[in-house]
């Protein structure tokens, strides 16, 4: 066995047994998780990422690759990465990937462009901070 596979085992074996040993604490952090994820992540990333499928679906894409083909010179990226960022400016962390991973599947764009173009697609936007963060989390 590698030495780091021993000490992860350790450390996973140490989680497993304070679980264990006090379950009422991982029992309430689990649910509050569970709750955070169901009230606020999902219905703000829910609609954000339908959409822009919705948007991807309906062709739009290629609409505005044509208007924007800043990305092509800054990334040497293809032309339809525009879309993908501007969209990953908008809505924020996941739906960028989203777009680029339905994009790759749709035949699109090669996965050594999908891999580019998920380097400057992952950012935090106005909507995802807006609606997680503000009203969501700190009731603002």
């Amino acid at each position: 066995m590698k030495k780091t596979y021993f000490f992860i085992t350790i450390f996973i074996f140490f989680i497993i047994f304070a679980i264990i040993i006090s379950p009422q604490n991982y029992i309430a952090a689990f649910s509050q998780g569970l709750n955070t994820w169901a009230k606020i992540l999902l219905p703000t990333i829910f609609p954000l990422i339908f959409f822009t499928k919705l948007l991807t679906d309906l062709g739009s894409l290629n609409a505005v690759s044509n208007k924007m083909g800043f990305t092509q010179k800054l990334w040497r990226a293809p032309p339809i990465s525009a879309y993908a960022f501007m969209v990953s400016i908008l809505s924020g962390y996941p739906v960028g990937a989203k777009v680029v991973s339905d994009l790759y599947s749709d035949g699109f764009i090669s996965k050594h462009d999908a891999i580019k173009m998920c380097t400057f697609t992952s950012n935090s936007g106005p909507m995802f901070i807006y609606g997680s963060v503000g009203v969501g989390m700190l009731f603002s």
